[in-house]
């Protein structure tokens, strides 16, 4: 909060206003006991218990997300109760021409020399941020000419401002307002900012709601049990839902307006009480029984990827309160419609980075085209992404695989359910380790169960082809020969689920990756099609050509000069690429049996 206050003065960005006053009234509250006596050092937007124990977040408390004064890093317990002061403190500000600026919205009183250095007193009587109506009425004892800057939300889309009952003309929203006059006693500005239903677009294709500066969360009735008595009213507490929240609203995103109810109640005391919080939404929603906490029963797994589809059909008017009025809450929820995935191929080769990818744990990033999972430090030594969009149950899975230290990095495939943990998902994984020198393959299920294991040399910064073929309860692991499977298993555990990547102890780097459904149109030219198969195209420091028959593989540039020749045997011919340089090259393959089979095709290098 500190950082936009202070950014906001210096910069006079009025999003940045937008982003302190969005954490200033719901994060702020959100992590705070009504009492100010306690914290959460950890708060989450879908946090749907506070219990004591490993969450296996990279930096782990036990209490990290338990209500208390000792929850999480010691600095926090200390420095928690500026957050009000500091934020009142830089509602207003001088501005360089001897006036003042709104920064932030909510009940105040300034009092200030301005113009010539002449004193103000400006009181602002308003609800906000539960209420789109401000009030600013004027004290001086003689006339006073200064500017005065109001900060317009980009959230609001009909801002109006009056001055003793005229309205004002040409208020922009996203920019501060400048009203340069002489003041008199008793001067009111009256300003409206209009609330409308925003729906922001969250991951997995879920929402969250927002109306004004609050974020809205499903109520979730709560259970708040001590679990260390400090003394002194200071208490640590475990929280448990004593409601349902595993909901996804029925809302038409196009027209929010239609789909919710807003009930508005006088404003309380303290209006972060959830029973007497002032404004509450409600709004059509039904249960996905599918969607649960994960394997440590700590946090929630993610929002199904959507929309949704659900065969129930009773449907539940659910409320949504504050986020900052409840610890426990659902905040980011995945929406009612019909639900598209990815079923027949996914291709992905990092050239536009690593969108549509979802992390659990370590760190990840693209570095030239490769993705990079670091050994981070942190409470466990894994790293998992993940494509939620996939949805594969037969397939073929290649890709280029690299382990830069000792440890394992692979492939994870028909895997659902993932939380931070190493084992924290339902479904396969298939890696190679350079501790132990093997193909591994091992399915998770909150914990790891080895299948099966094949001796092979696997060395550290050297790229491998790992190549997954799937057909029902059989698997099959290929590991640069496409001809002869290193790993053939029968396990049925697991029928479909999404693909992603995984390491474990380990720096690890993927690229070129295909996923090609069996049951897609296009699969069948893994393995029975004649034509010359060969992708990533462009390619960069590999090329895998898929063989259709036995013959001589050439590549030559565009000057005719060959710069590869080899016999080659049907199946996955892996060729180095990176010494050639950028260009378009000409890829043949040719027998002397049957000269009618010969092929030509293009393929450019980057």
């Amino acid at each position: 909060m500190q950082t936009s206050e202070i950014a906001q003065m210096i910069l006079g960005d009025v999003l940045i206003g937008d982003q302190l006053e969005q954490v200033a009234y719901n994060a702020l509250p959100g992590g705070l006991t009504h009492d100010i006596k306690g914290l959460q050092y950890y708060q989450q937007n879908n946090q749907l218990i506070s219990k004591h124990g490993y969450y296996g977040f990279g930096q782990n408390y036990d209490n990290g997300n338990m209500p208390g004064p000792y929850s999480g890093y010691g600095c926090c317990r200390f420095d928690f109760h500026m957050g009000w002061p500091y934020f009142v403190k830089t509602m207003w500000a001088a501005t360089h021409d001897n006036g003042l600026a709104v920064m932030a919205y909510g009940p105040s009183t300034v009092t200030a020399l301005v113009g010539d250095k002449k004193q103000v007193t400006i009181q602002e009587t308003t609800d906000y941020p539960f209420d789109e109506s401000l009030t600013f009425q004027l004290t001086t004892s003689e006339d006073i000419a200064f500017p005065l800057k109001l900060r317009i939300p980009a959230w609001c889309d009909s801002p109006q401002i009056q001055i003793n009952g005229e309205t004002l003309s040409d208020v922009i929203s996203g920019e501060f307002y400048t009203i340069n006059r002489t003041w008199k006693n008793k001067d009111v500005v009256t300003v409206s900012f209009p609330m409308e239903i925003q729906v922001h677009e969250e991951m997995n294709n879920a929402v969250s709601i927002q109306r004004g500066p609050i974020v809205y969360a499903l109520k979730i009735e709560e259970e708040w049990l001590v679990r260390n008595n400090y003394g002194n009213g200071f208490n640590e507490y475990e929280v448990f839902p004593t409601s349902a929240w595993n909901y996804a609203l029925s809302i038409d995103k196009n027209n929010p307006e239609s789909s919710f109810q807003v009930n508005k109640k006088p404003m309380p005391e303290n209006p972060y009480e959830q029973a007497l919080t002032p404004v509450t939404l409600t709004v059509d929603a039904k249960r996905l029984n599918a969607w649960t906490l994960a394997f440590n029963g700590r946090i929630a797994n993610d929002p199904p990827y959507g929309p949704v589809e659900t065969e129930s059909s009773r449907v539940y008017k659910v409320t949504l309160v504050p986020y900052g009025a409840e610890t426990l809450r659902a905040t980011v929820l995945p929406i009612i419609g019909n639900n598209v995935m990815i079923t027949d191929e996914f291709t992905e080769d990092f050239e536009d980075g690593q969108q549509g990818w979802i992390q659990y744990g370590g760190s990840f990033y693209v570095d030239q085209g490769i993705y990079v999972a670091t050994n981070t430090a942190a409470s466990h030594p894994c790293s998992k992404s993940v494509v939620p969009a996939t949805q594969f149950s037969d397939f073929t899975y290649d890709a280029q695989v690299q382990v830069a230290s000792k440890g394992d990095g692979g492939l994870v495939f028909r895997a659902n359910n993932f939380s931070f943990g190493p084992d924290d998902y339902n479904g396969y994984y298939v890696g190679i380790n350079s501790n132990t020198n093997q193909v591994i393959v091992g399915k998770a299920n909150g914990g790891w169960n080895q299948l099966a294991t094949a001796d092979y040399e696997i060395n550290i910064n050297q790229w491998y082809h790992i190549r997954v073929v799937t057909e029902a309860a059989d698997l099959k692991v290929f590991v640069d020969d496409m001809e002869v499977p290193k790993i053939e298993l029968t396990d049925h555990s697991f029928k479909s689920g999404s693909i992603g990547l995984r390491s474990y102890q380990a720096i690890t780097h993927w690229d070129d990756i295909r996923v090609v459904s069996t049951h897609a149109s296009s699969a069948t030219s893994l393995h029975q099609e004649s034509r010359l198969i060969f992708y990533p195209n462009p390619a960069r420091k590999i090329l895998n050509v898929l063989v259709p028959y036995q013959g001589v593989l050439t590549i030559h540039n565009l000057l005719g000069n060959e710069v590869f020749s080899g016999d080659v045997n049907p199946g996955m011919k892996v060729l180095d690429t990176e010494r050639f340089d950028a260009g378009i090259y000409i890829l043949s393959i040719s027998t002397q049996q049957d000269q009618s089979q010969n092929q030509v095709v293009q393929f450019v290098k980057v």
